[in-house]
C-alpha cells in the first residue's frame, strides 16, 4: 500500500481484486468500472501483431485491459487515457502495484482530444455501449460508464469520425452489444464506410457481446 498516499487514493474507498488468470492485482473504487464479461472478452481475444509498437487504450478505467495485455505482450508500449482523473489515479496505482511502469503511461483526456500529432498502431476501447434510458435512476458517473447514447453506439461512432478526420491509419478494437448494434444492419447500411470484422461473440442471458476489429484509414 506504499503508493496510496502519493497517488491520492483513499484507503476506505478501495475494492481489492486478484485476477489469477492474468496474474494481476487490482484496486478500484465504486466510481470505476468493475471488470466484467466485456473486459475479459477483450483481454482474451485481442491479438497484437509483431509490427505494432504503440497501443492506445481509451477509457481505461482501472487499467485492467492494458495491464493484462502488457504482460501478454511485454515488448509493446501502452498509452492509457481516461476522462476521469480518479480513474487515472487508480490506473497509475495499479500499474505500480503490478510493476509495469516501464511499459505503460497514463494521461487524463477525453478520448483522443489531448493527443496531438499522435497516431497509435492500435486502439482499444471497451466503451459504454448500452442504449440510454429516458427515466434512469443511475448516477451521472454510472451513466458515463454504461450508456453510449440514445441508441447505444453513438460514442463509438463519434470516435471513428474523429479518427477519420485526423486521417489516421490504425486498427481499432471495440465492443458492441446486441441491445444496440446489429452487424447485419451495418453490412446493409451503405452510408457507413466502416470496414469491420467480428473477432469474437459472447452470449449472455440478456444480450450478445461482439468484439469488433475496425480498420481506420486506407
Amino acid at each position: 500500500m506504499r503508493f496510496l498516499k502519493q497517488d491520492g487514493i483513499q484507503v476506505k474507498d478501495i475494492n481489492q481484486y486478484y485476477l489469477d488468470k492474468y496474474n494481476i492485482s487490482l484496486r478500484i473504487n465504486n466510481d470505476i468500472y468493475e471488470p466484467a464479461e466485456d473486459t475479459f472478452l477483450m483481454i482474451d481475444n485481442v491479438i497484437i501483431p509483431r509490427n505494432v509498437k504503440i497501443i492506445l487504450e481509451i477509457g481505461c478505467g482501472s487499467g485492467i485491459i492494458s495491464l493484462a495485455l502488457s504482460k501478454k505482450f511485454p515488448n509493446k508500449r501502452f498509452i492509457l487515457s481516461d476522462i476521469s482523473f480518479i480513474s487515472t489515479q487508480y490506473t497509475n496505482y495499479n500499474i505500480k502495484l503490478n510493476r509495469l511502469q516501464s511499459n505503460i503511461d497514463v494521461i487524463c483526456s477525453d478520448s483522443i482530444d489531448a493527443l496531438i500529432n499522435f497516431s497509435p498502431d492500435l486502439i482499444l476501447w471497451n466503451p459504454p455501449y448500452l442504449p440510454e434510458e429516458e427515466h434512469s435512476f443511475f448516477t451521472q458517473t454510472e451513466k458515463m460508464m454504461l450508456f453510449g447514447g440514445k441508441k447505444g453506439y453513438e460514442a463509438v461512432y463519434k470516435l471513428i469520425n474523429k479518427l477519420n478526420k485526423r486521417k489516421m491509419n490504425t486498427t481499432f478494437y471495440t465492443i458492441f452489444s446486441s441491445l444496440a448494434w446489429d452487424p447485419e444492419e451495418e453490412i446493409r447500411n451503405e452510408n457507413l464506410s466502416i470496414q469491420f470484422e467480428i473477432i469474437k461473440e459472447q452470449k449472455l442471458p440478456f444480450e450478445k457481446l461482439y468484439l469488433v476489429k475496425i480498420l481506420i484509414g486506407d
